[in-house]
C-alpha cells in the first residue's frame, strides 16, 4: 500500500510521514511566531506573548495534523505549566501549582471513569445489546419504541456521562434512522436520545459535567455532596 497501511485488526490507518509531520510542525510555529509578532501590542506582558503564540501554534497543529489532535491538548498544558510558571524565561512567573492539582481532583477522575465505561460499553457491544433490549420490550409502535429507548438512554445517562451516553445511543440507533429515512420517527429519535440524555443527567452526580463542576465547587465551599444527597 502506497498511503495507507494495515493495523493490526486489518483496518486501513494513514501512513506516517516523519518528515512531512516536521516541516508542518515547524512551519506552524514559525508561522505562530509571525503572527504572534504581527498581531501582538507592545503593552503586552511575557505571558501574553506566550498564549498568543499558543493559540495560533495550537490552531496550526489542529490543521495540519503534524501530531494527533489530543497530543495537541497535552501539548497546550504541557507549555503554559512550563512558559508560564518558569522564572528563567518569564520575568512574571505565575503559581501553576494549582493546575496541576487539577489532575488530582477527585471530581475529574469521576467524569473520566464515566467516559471509559462507556467507551468499554461500545467496544463490547454491550450498547447494541441494550438497544435491542429496549425495542424488544418496546414492541413495534413507533411512540412506544422512541419512549423505551429514551428511558433506556435517561437510566445509562444516571451512570455514565450524559454526552457520553448520548454519542453511544445515536450510534446504536444510526442504521434504524438509515433504513427509516427522512420522516418523524427518525427526527423524534434524533431529538429525544439528547433531551432524555440531559434529563436522566440532572440524576446523579456523574450525569453531567456540569454537575460534577457544581460540586466541586462546593466542596471547595466546604459542602460536602455524596451521590446520595444529590
Amino acid at each position: 500500500m502506497n498511503k495507507e497501511q494495515e493495523n493490526n485488526a486489518g483496518q486501513p490507518t494513514k501512513e506516517i510521514r516523519p518528515w512531512r509531520n516536521f516541516i508542518y510542525f515547524m512551519g506552524s510555529a514559525l508561522v505562530a511566531f509571525l503572527l504572534a509578532k504581527l498581531i501582538g501590542d507592545p503593552g503586552f506582558t511575557q505571558s501574553q506573548n506566550y498564549v498568543l503564540f499558543l493559540l495560533f501554534f495550537s490552531i496550526g497543529l489542529w490543521i495540519t495534523e503534524a501530531i494527533p489532535p489530543f497530543a495537541v491538548g497535552i501539548f497546550i498544558m504541557a507549555y503554559l505549566f512550563f512558559a508560564l510558571g518558569n522564572a528563567h524565561i518569564n520575568s512574571m512567573p505565575v503559581d501553576t501549582g494549582k493546575y496541576v492539582q487539577t489532575f488530582s481532583s477527585s471530581i475529574i477522575w469521576l467524569l473520566l471513569g464515566g467516559f471509559f465505561l462507556a467507551e468499554a460499553m461500545t467496544k463490547t457491544g454491550i450498547d447494541v445489546y441494550l438497544f435491542k433490549f429496549a425495542l424488544r420490550l418496546s414492541g413495534k409502535i413507533p411512540s412506544h419504541i422512541l419512549l423505551g429507548i429514551m428511558l433506556m438512554t435517561m437510566t445509562a445517562s444516571m451512570i455514565l456521562s450524559n454526552t457520553a451516553t448520548t454519542a453511544m445511543v445515536i450510534a446504536s440507533v444510526m442504521p434504524l434512522i438509515r433504513n427509516l429515512g427522512k420522516n418523524t420517527f427518525s427526527k423524534a429519535l434524533l431529538v429525544g436520545v439528547p433531551l432524555a440524555a440531559s434529563v436522566g443527567g440532572m440524576g446523579t452526580i456523574i450525569g453531567s459535567p456540569t454537575n460534577a463542576i457544581a460540586v466541586g465547587a462546593l466542596e471547595n465551599n466546604g459542602d460536602s455532596m455524596n451521590f446520595l444527597r444529590w
